[in-house]
């Protein structure tokens, strides 16, 4: 089961406003994100094959794909030394291996059905749901929420495919997901572009406004009182 960006944008928004790294995983998730960022140049190169795509966007799928190795396939961590043998198998079409880290790229980020070249653009709901797309939409019918984006947040506990087409509802995922990495990212350098991570606080309510005295009523009154005891 898949839905389209515009029926499922509103609710990516509100889950990355809602989820917050686990404590006890919030040092492997920045970890990460410092890998992430020292390798910056890399993945810019790689994203700007597609046009607004963020760096840190392909430096997530990168970690989550292949554990950020450069001599794996960024479609699905086989190595380069040969084309993919697991889903999607028989990448790149082109070229002959062993291939280089930014030609698996280039192929990973544009074939079908991705082709995130043609993305028009890259708000972080938008980076969501190509996350969750690029990934499969296999956890919709479990109806929990997809650890390649929510692991290592509030928003997973467990349930994970632990391998092609074999899902595991107790098996919880060890992989940091990509929601932890960017706001881990985001933590270090605020770079995704939405970044709601802190509690809001509340606006405080108003005081009640003070009563206007009436003076005429004050006067007479007055007025009343030395006329008794005069």
């Amino acid at each position: 089961m898949a839905w389209t960006y515009a029926q499922s944008k509103a609710g990516y928004g509100n889950m990355w406003a809602a989820a917050r790294i686990r404590a006890e995983r919030r040092p492997a998730a920045l970890k990460i994100a410092s890998r992430a960022i020292a390798n910056k140049q890399r993945y810019a190169a790689a994203a700007s094959v597609a046009p607004g795509m963020p760096w840190w966007w392909v430096a997530a799928a990168h970690s989550l794909e292949s554990g950020m190795s450069w001599t794996a396939h960024l479609h699905n961590g086989d190595t380069l030394a040969r084309r993919t043998t697991h889903v999607p198998a028989g990448r790149p079409a082109t070229g002959s291996p062993p291939f280089t880290w930014e030609e698996s790229a280039r192929d990973a980020l544009t074939m079908p059905p991705h082709s995130l070249q043609s993305v028009p653009t890259w708000e972080i709901e938008r980076c969501l749901y190509e996350w969750e797309r690029y990934n499969g939409f296999g956890y919709v019918k479990h109806r929990i929420n997809s650890p390649y984006l929510w692991s290592f947040t509030t928003l997973y506990d467990r349930g994970k495919y632990v391998s092609d087409g074999r899902f595991d509802a107790s098996a919880v995922s060890q992989q940091c997901g990509v929601v932890a990495i960017a706001k881990s990212i985001a933590e270090i350098e605020g770079a995704p572009p939405v970044v709601v991570d802190l509690p809001v606080e509340a606006t405080p309510p108003a005081p009640p406004a003070r009563p206007v005295p009436d003076w005429d009523v004050i006067g007479w009154a007055v007025n009343l009182l030395k006329r008794v005891f005069s």
